[in-house]
């Protein structure tokens, strides 16, 4: 019994604290959800500024017109972590495109790049412009027929 309360009190005293156990950090519960509401609006698949897109982990680690945005297992070293905590104007998102993240996301987003920014496996998806749907329509070549009376109606 003396054991359970002193079990539950640790409990208590982390979560009153707002630490968290070291659990390694969700990409697909987390991350992503973050980085989807905060940074695709510019660097996803519609928009890319300075060539950087974020929607996965590869695209992360391809990186942008300045390299690889983040550096697994460092990330003070990370170029995303240094461009969501400057205190300038490159501080990033910049205020006129969006609010700026919170204590919280940036320490979550830390974390995950500290643990080696584990993530599932995903396609790395198309940019906009490569769809199907913004392709130009072009006339397909008209088939050659072995029996030139078929289309006659007459076989």
């Amino acid at each position: 019994m003396y054991r359970t309360a002193l079990i539950i009190l640790l409990l208590l005293g982390t979560a009153a604290r707002g630490d968290e156990p070291s659990r390694d950090v969700d990409y697909t519960s987390r991350i992503k959800p973050l980085l989807a509401a905060k940074c695709y609006a510019c660097h996803g698949a519609l928009k890319q500024r300075s060539g950087l897109r974020l929607e996965t982990r590869t695209l992360m680690l391809r990186g942008g017109d300045d390299g690889a945005s983040i550096v697994l297992g460092k990330s003070a070293d990370s170029p995303l972590l240094q461009r969501i905590t400057a205190d300038n104007e490159e501080r990033m998102p910049p205020e006129s495109e969006g609010s700026a993240l919170t204590a919280d996301e940036v320490a979550l987003i830390r974390k995950w790049i500290d643990q080696g920014a584990k993530a599932p496996k995903e396609p790395v998806p198309a940019a906009a412009k490569d769809l199907w749907a913004f392709q130009s329509i072009v006339r397909p070549a008209v088939p050659k027929i072995s029996n030139p009376r078929w289309g006659a109606g007459r076989v």
